[in-house]
């Protein structure tokens, strides 16, 4: 910062103020790289992640999760996700653990999730709350994993357990 001086009228230069701010930039500067790299890792992990608000409204979409859904982040954008992704026989449990997370409350699940194309995938989820500056909730942050081969396996083993239980009668 400068300011021009005078005595007068007449001009006698500038009064120069200097400011160190290296610490200043050097923490900016590590704050944009740590930001870049949870930013990259959200991006590219295995997991959907899917962050919702306080309204139940969809406010961000990563890639593996549009992936898993097939549908685009603005495609999801403003979406209550129930009604994106619940099958109606599930509808009923989806309510009730939106219940819990919109409270604040951290939820792992199972659900049925009803992809773009009309098949379904199943997931486990974790909800895990937002919390804004104040301390306020803000919204969830929904990370999906894929279960659907070990549900399949699942349901192929208790076929055969059954069917060994009758060959057995």
């Amino acid at each position: 910062h400068y300011i021009p001086v005078f005595s007068g009228s007449e001009y006698l230069g500038h009064m120069w103020h200097y400011r160190d701010v290296s610490a200043q930039r050097t923490a900016s500067e590590h704050i944009r790289k740590s930001e870049e790299k949870y930013r990259g890792i959200m991006e590219h992990m295995e997991l959907g992640l899917l962050e919702v608000n306080s309204e139940a409204k969809i406010v961000r979409a990563y890639p593996r999760f549009c992936e898993m859904v097939g549908y685009s982040e603005p495609e999801l954008i403003g979406h209550d996700p129930k009604l994106l992704f619940s099958p109606p026989q599930f509808m009923s449990k989806a309510h009730q653990e939106e219940a819990k997370f919109l409270q604040g409350k951290s939820v792992i699940w199972e659900a049925p999730v009803l992809k773009k194309n009309g098949s379904i995938i199943w997931t486990l989820i974790n909800n895990t709350p937002i919390y804004d500056e104040m301390g306020n909730l803000s919204g969830t942050l929904g990370i999906h994993l894929d279960i659907t081969e070990q549900k399949l396996l699942q349901a192929d083993l208790e076929r055969a357990r059954q069917e060994a239980e009758q060959a057995r009668d």
